[in-house]
């Protein structure tokens, strides 16, 4: 947004003799835009496909290899008009509902929620199974994001499901035991 506003294309199309300029600003938004739909992939999963046929291209132009690399982008494409990939929030939507939330809270009549407070405590205090690890220890990790290609429980087991993995542009089939807790369909 701040490059966009030091910039201002729209002052820059209106100057004949700015063309070249407003190219050059044009194409590093782009390129921004780009780079940011591959970073944006592991938890907006939906998003980068969009943002690439805004762009006119397939999802081939987000690879992991490329994010550090600029001028991936072919000089003069042309953006597709679309859907808002983020619409504008009405802030008065918000305002209705704390007034909402403020009313109901009003008409409740409170039923000794501390005492309920001191009971939940009481029940969640325990001993840790395992000794919590150092940020050391954390910053020793690797921790990778993949996407789900396929997945399927694993025959006469309750808790081994077998994954098909995309991960870094490699695919890996893995099994793990979290069958109990997720349905192949919802990975």
């Amino acid at each position: 947004n701040k490059y966009v506003d030091e910039t201002a294309p729209w002052a820059l199309a209106k100057q004949a003799d700015q063309r070249e300029r407003l190219d050059t600003v044009l194409y590093t938004f782009m390129e921004c835009i780009r780079v940011m739909a591959i970073f944006t992939a592991p938890f907006m999963p939906g998003l980068p496909a969009r943002i690439c046929t805004l762009l006119g291209h397939d999802e081939s132009l987000l690879r992991w290899a490329e994010a550090d690399q600029w001028g991936i982008l072919e000089h003069g494409i042309k953006v597709q008009k679309g859907e808002q990939l983020f619409p504008r929030i009405d802030i008065t939507q918000f305002s209705k509902v704390e007034e909402m939330e403020k009313l109901e809270q009003e008409s409740q009549v409170p039923n000794e929620p501390v005492q309920v407070e001191k009971e939940i405590d009481k029940i969640v205090e325990f001993e840790p199974i395992k000794e919590e690890i150092t940020m050391e220890d954390f910053s020793k990790l690797d921790l990778r994001v993949c996407k789900v290609l396929s997945a399927e429980k694993v025959e006469k087991t309750d808790k081994l499901m077998k994954l098909e993995v995309e991960v870094a542009g490699v695919v890996r089939t893995v099994v793990s035991g979290i069958a109990k807790h997720y349905a192949p369909e919802d990975l």
